[in-house]
């Protein structure tokens, strides 16, 4: 694996001219030698940022400290199942399910997000295990979730056993897009997966569920965790219909913006 030249990283984000950066990697902390490198140099710039790591960061809390300390708002983190039989089949060992709690907690503490990444359709889930995953989360007070379905890609392993096995559908291409069932589940049915994946949703952005998944206290800052949830999630669709149809896209952008960065609730 071969990291980007930090210089580069650092005059790339100077020429944005932005306050907030997204880093779109798949493993922010793959390299944590470069990261802690990479952090010593952002840590004067007062940036705003986020970006996905592996469950690995709970074996390096000294880094999730220099992380918050230097801007850090949210994590991407895909702990995909409770389900032990589940997380078996993606060789995904590194993810060791009692301790996600723990995780959870450590980054609440540092005033930071979790935008936890399920998949659901594994081998080993059923209508049960994925019920009670999401339980979980809302009880855990996930901040935001990003859902898939099991998606076997064509040139994959997954895709290869799939079909060898009979087990793929009839699907077009632009099906394969962790969204729609392309395969014959084992512990559910195709239709009943498809069905849960939008419940999954429904139920995590609730009203109820917002409400239930409130930050505790004033640490985390709970501006952007309403501005995703309501105005973003819950309410997105109608409110950009509105907002295009009335020309006001840059007066909401700019209102998100301050209450995001300025607004303490």
């Amino acid at each position: 694996m071969v990291n980007r030249n930090i210089e580069d990283v650092i005059a790339e984000i100077k020429a944005l001219n932005v306050r907030h950066v997204l880093f779109v990697d798949d493993n922010f902390i793959a390299n944590i030698k470069w990261t802690e490198q990479f952090l010593e140099e952002i840590s004067e710039m007062n940036s705003i940022w986020s970006c996905a790591v592996s469950f690995n960061i709970i074996n390096h809390i000294d880094l999730l400290d220099k992380m918050a300390k230097y801007g850090c708002k949210s994590l991407f983190i895909g702990f995909e199942t409770l389900n032990p039989t589940s997380i078996k089949s993606i060789s995904k060992g590194q993810n060791k399910i009692e301790r996600y709690g723990e995780l959870i907690d450590e980054i609440h503490k540092r005033n930071m997000m979790v935008n936890a990444s399920i998949m659901i359709g594994l081998d080993g889930d059923t209508p049960q295990t994925i019920d009670s995953t999401l339980d979980w989360l809302i009880d855990q007070k996930v901040d935001t979730l990003t859902t898939h379905i099991l998606t076997p890609y064509p040139g994959t392993p997954l895709y290869a056993d799939m079909s060898s096995g009979g087990r793929l559908l009839d699907s077009p291409i632009s099906q394969y897009n962790t969204a729609t069932v392309v395969f014959e589940p084992t512990g559910i049915s195709k239709e009943e997966l498809q069905k849960k994946y939008l419940q999954v949703y429904k139920r995590f952005y609730s009203f109820k569920n917002i409400i239930r998944r409130m930050p505790r206290g004033n640490g985390i800052h709970k501006a952007e965790y309403l501005l995703f949830n309501f105005l973003y999630r819950k309410l997105g669709k109608p409110i950009s219909y509105l907002a295009y149809k009335l020309n006001l896209m840059p007066a909401i952008g700019s209102l998100a913006i301050r209450l995001a960065y300025k607004a303490k609730f």
